[in-house]
């Protein structure tokens, strides 16, 4: 983190997730990670702290009981992103560099897509 406030402090936590072989595990543990991010959501937006862009995730969606939250959380996320990123900008090079989204995937659609 950088910046020109003598005064101002960053701090770094760093949360690893590591993955088990066998599918079910995994998907445990995926679950659990994406409750723990949902835990920490109201402590981050609290202390104005955030999740470094690298390490975004979308939301799951993998019921349609899911549907209402999922949706929710894009919209957080949307917003959050816009807050600290130039996400018009962003797009605006996209659109010119690349218009048929060759290089993009389903996380930066849901993250910036329009």
């Amino acid at each position: 983190a950088f910046s020109t406030k003598p005064d101002e402090v960053f701090s770094w936590v760093g949360v690893i997730m590591y993955l088990p072989p066998d599918e079910a595990q995994r998907q445990a543990v995926t679950e659990q990670f994406r409750a723990y991010g949902r835990l920490m959501q109201p402590l981050l937006d609290e202390f104005g702290a955030q999740v470094h862009w690298a390490k975004l995730e979308a939301p799951a969606q993998d019921t349609d009981e899911d549907k209402a939250r999922y949706a929710s959380e894009v919209t957080a996320l949307q917003k959050r992103v816009a807050a600290k990123y130039p996400v018009k900008e962003f797009n605006e090079f996209r659109d010119a560099l690349d218009p048929r989204r060759i290089l993009s995937n389903d996380l930066i659609e849901t993250i910036f897509g329009k």
